[in-house]
């Protein structure tokens, strides 16, 4: 059997390449606990060791997918509380602005109608009437 030099291409960590395609790559070192960049002649048993590494590369990417979708889900969650606070915050605003401006239009009415009758009592007196 010929020598097979395997390793894992640095774009796609994900594809196992051979010298023979020509492209740079990643080798497990001798101890498989590190990579090292290069070629190295390897046997079946270490080719099953990368196989291996890939595959736990590969749970860890889509572990730390999940957890970003997690993450993405809990962050619009509370974007949504936070506005949702905002509009209950500025909506009680409104709301006092406007029972203010009632109270003061209250004000005014009573100031009006308190005005008004002094008019028709100072009127009364004078002895003119308006009706």
């Amino acid at each position: 059997t010929p020598e097979l030099s395997v390793g894992v291409n640095r774009d796609d960590p994900l594809e196992v390449v051979t010298m023979a395609q020509g492209k740079e790559i990643f080798v497990p070192s001798k101890d498989h606990h590190s990579w090292c960049s290069g070629t190295m002649t390897t046997e079946a048993s270490d080719v099953d060791i990368l196989q291996k590494k890939l595959n736990s590369m590969q749970v860890k990417m889509k572990e730390s997918e999940s957890e970003n979708t997690h993450c993405i889900a809990l962050l619009a969650r509370e974007n949504s509380e936070l506005r949702e606070k905002i509009e209950r915050k500025s909506s009680r605003k409104i709301s006092q602005r406007l029972i203010k401006l009632g109270n003061k239009a209250g004000r005014n009415s009573e100031r009006l109608l308190s005005l008004g009758n002094a008019y028709l009592r100072k009127n009364k007196k004078a002895g003119t009437s308006t009706e």
